[in-house]
């Protein structure tokens, strides 16, 4: 037995299967709407979350070897992936301070003709001991202790001074 088309029944049943445009419609606006948030929300997310990277685990950093250090320059090192400066300032003196700056993050760097550490970004200043002497920034840099030992300049990570 063949169904036919006129069928009240059949059609009855067909009418149940079909989507309505205003439901499809719905559902596209409902999906779309959901495909925006989520695009606006995740990298707010992303954004605020803590970053957990971390390098290498160490109490030391090498910085390099006493004789290749000269007097009045510096040396930049990574220590986590983040960046600190060495300078020497006499045959005997050493001071080490995280290098990324207390203002907006910027990587400070060493003036030697000064003999002061300068941000590049908003000419924020700092003497040698990591105080603030001019700019913007609001807080004097992280210090961290140096050591010379068996004839390498090393610097301590593991906490500040």
């Amino acid at each position: 037995m063949e169904v036919q088309k006129n069928d009240p029944a059949h059609q009855e049943k067909a009418k149940s299967n079909e989507i309505s445009r205003r439901h499809f419609l719905d559902t596209m606006l409902k999906t779309g709407m959901f495909a925006w948030v989520a695009g606006m929300v995740a990298p707010a997310i992303s954004y605020l979350w803590p970053v957990r990277k971390q390098g290498p685990g160490s109490d030391y950093v090498t910085v390099s070897k006493v004789d290749e250090f000269q007097v009045g320059t510096h040396k930049m090192v990574q220590s986590g992936g983040k960046p600190i400066i060495v300078i020497r300032l006499a045959e005997d003196k050493y001071r080490s301070f995280t290098a990324i700056c207390t203002h907006l993050g910027c990587i400070v760097n060493w003036d030697r003709e000064k003999n002061r550490i300068f941000c590049p970004c908003h000419a924020g200043f700092f003497d040698t001991e990591g105080k603030v002497i001019s700019g913007p920034p609001p807080q004097p840099l992280h210090e961290y202790k140096v050591f010379v030992i068996d004839g390498e300049v090393r610097v301590k990570t593991g906490g500040g001074v």
